[in-house]
Order: C-alpha cells, then sequence, then structure tokens
C-alpha cells in the first residue's frame, strides 16, 4: 500500500489519494472445532468521505464488484460474495480501491461479514487523514 502506516490501530493515509487498500480474511476456528466459511458475504464500508471504486477478491484476485451503494450513517459499501475460507488454508485476499478524502480527520470504516445466516462479526478500523 502506498502512502501508509498503521500505528495504534489506525491507518495514516495521506489526503486526495487513489489507493489499493489490502486485507486478508482467515479461518482460524475454533478450540472445539474448524467448520469452513463457505459462500461468505462481506460488506466493506468506508465513511462517505471516500470514494470507492471496486473490490477485487478470488484466488487470484480475478473477480470483481464495483457496485458503490449507501449504507448505515450514510457510508458508502460495496459487498463481496461467494468466498471459501477453510481452516489451515492461506488467507484469502480483497483488495479495494478508494481515494482519500479531501478534509483531514480520523475516519471509521468496518467490514461486517456472514456466511448464509450465521454472523461472522464485524471488524473495525479507523482511518487518519493528513
Amino acid at each position: 500500500m502506498e502512502n501508509v502506516e498503521k500505528i495504534c490501530g489506525a491507518f495514516w493515509l495521506l489526503s486526495e489519494k487513489k489507493i489499493e487498500q489490502r486485507f486478508s480474511l482467515i479461518n482460524v476456528g475454533h478450540i472445539y472445532a474448524s467448520p469452513a466459511i463457505i459462500n461468505a458475504k462481506l460488506y466493506i464500508n468506508y465513511d462517505s468521505e471516500f470514494e470507492m471504486f471496486n473490490a477485487k477478491f478470488g484466488s487470484s484476485l480475478e473477480l470483481e464488484s464495483s457496485k458503490v451503494r449507501r449504507g448505515k450513517n450514510n457510508c458508502k459499501y460495496i459487498t463481496v460474495s461467494g468466498m471459501n475460507l477453510y481452516h489451515s488454508e492461506p488467507a484469502e485476499q480483497v483488495v479495494i480501491e478508494i481515494k482519500t478524502p479531501v478534509k483531514p480527520g480520523v475516519y471509521k470504516c468496518w467490514i461486517s461479514a456472514k456466511m448464509n445466516e450465521t454472523d461472522l462479526g464485524v471488524h473495525k478500523f479507523k482511518i487518519k487523514i493528513l
């Protein structure tokens, strides 16, 4: 990632830059079981000040999702679906192409994940624009 540094749980980015932000997804399992995650669906949410272009995913980033929608708190989000994650398998990559906001500040973002009707949790992160 260009112009990115992760410090104290927040990403620091420069304003008005078009970048690709990469996320790694892995099935860590539980102490008592390691079920497969089949047909996972991710909702990748950014503050409305960001411009979102697309998400690339799949074993070799061959799949793409580019339909940007409005969500909770007027955020912008893209959905990624159809991912299968197996325990002990290498991480699946998701690459989001965004343009950072003009205005400096700290912006809240999050990724909500589900499998069929099962909640896989929410990963929250902050991006500080310099």
